[in-house]
């Protein structure tokens, strides 16, 4: 049996080139810089990259109801234009907003002035309950001294959050800058097609149906965040409002305000409104505390298992671990600004991993399974 090696044999194993394993470091080389250079210019622009990003999330929650206005037939078999379909969408929106603030803001302003004013009162009564617990049954911990530094936290997270959105747009810029989101949407809404032309004519002809799908699927998602999120949040603080006020708990609006505001955060809204509504309901009648935990038990429940999973779907949806640590990096990037852009984010980056990254590697490995 011969022991020579056939000539491919022998090629196979001659080691590459020096130019070409020169010029593979030089082009990873030129990648990495390219990728420092870009990172750096984002920083740079953090202001403005942050309202490039909520337009795009506006422009991708806006999308479906624009499309649905231009297919609506006008006389003669003409179609409505889309730059007054956009039209239409956005008086429209600003009709719900007005509407939800004559009969929401009012309310809760009221009642917050009212909470802030009685705020003392509470607070001395949470402290003078939890000491007389601490002498009446001795294996309870000492926990007056606490509220005063949940109260200082409260205080200071306040503060963090007023001064956070400055920080990224400036004080002065702040209508500049809505204005500037609204502008940026309604051209992202208009061009949105010739933008999509124009970014995969960059890329190679055999992928680009994989990459258009993507980028559909990407827009697709985080739409169907943002509209979820909306009606999630719309029905937790309904439903919060409305189970107060039947349990004739005070401040009622504003803790409907508090579990709405928290359900940005996905199934944060009830614990967030469940806080407040029991401290108060403490200083009730005994009904009235049960009744109040037995709610949000409930409501919690039902948000989880009815309420979540109807709106938003299982392919809208991104798993709790992504939640918390693109919640967690957004804050610390961009204070409360990136805590809310956070999800939508990590959910396109969700489809980008799942339709492209990971393929990528499965096929550069040469494998077809994990």
């Amino acid at each position: 049996m011969s022991t020579t090696k056939s000539k491919s044999e022998q090629g196979h194993d001659e080691p590459m080139p020096k130019s070409s394993s020169l010029g593979r470091n030089m082009l990873t080389f030129l990648a990495a810089l390219g990728i420092v250079i870009g990172l750096w210019v984002i920083v740079q622009l953090k202001p403005i990259v942050v309202l490039v990003v909520i337009s795009a999330v506006f422009a991708a929650g806006l999308a479906p109801a624009v499309a649905r206005i231009e297919k609506v037939q006008m006389p003669r078999g003409r179609k409505i234009p889309r730059p007054l379909a956009i039209l239409v969408v956005y008086i429209g929106a600003a009709v719900l907003v007005l509407t939800a603030a004559a009969l929401i803001v009012v309310p809760v302003v009221t009642e917050s002035v009212k909470f802030s004013q009685n705020l003392p009162e509470y607070i001395t009564a949470i402290k003078t309950w939890l000491a007389g617990m601490h002498h009446r049954f001795s294996f309870v911990p000492d926990y007056a001294g606490l509220v005063d530094k949940a109260k200082s936290q409260i205080d200071a997270a306040g503060q963090y959050v007023i001064s956070s959105a400055p920080a990224v747009f400036g004080f002065f810029g702040s209508m500049i800058a809505f204005v500037s989101t609204g502008v940026m949407t309604f051209y992202m809404l208009l061009t949105h097609e010739s933008i999509r032309r124009s970014f995969l004519s960059l890329i190679p002809p055999k992928q680009v149906d994989k990459v258009g799908n993507t980028l559909s699927l990407m827009a697709a998602t985080v739409g169907g965040w943002l509209r979820g999120q909306i009606t999630l949040a719309v029905i937790v603080g309904l439903l919060v409002t409305g189970g107060m006020m039947l349990l004739q708990v005070p401040y009622a609006a504003v803790i409907g305000v508090v579990g709405a505001v928290g359900e940005v955060i996905p199934m944060v809204g009830p614990v967030a409104a469940a806080v407040p509504a029991v401290l108060i309901a403490l200083f009730g009648p005994t009904w009235q505390l049960v009744g109040v935990i037995i709610f949000f038990i409930l409501l919690t429940q039902t948000e989880n298992n009815l309420l979540a999973p109807k709106i938003m779907q299982k392919h809208v949806g991104i798993s709790p671990l992504v939640t918390i640590i693109a919640l967690l990096s957004g804050a610390t990037l961009l204070g409360i600004v990136g805590a809310l852009l956070a999800i939508p984010v990590a959910a396109a980056g969700q489809v980008l991993m799942k339709e492209i990254i990971v393929p990528a590697i499965r096929n550069s490995s040469g494998r077809n399974k994990w």
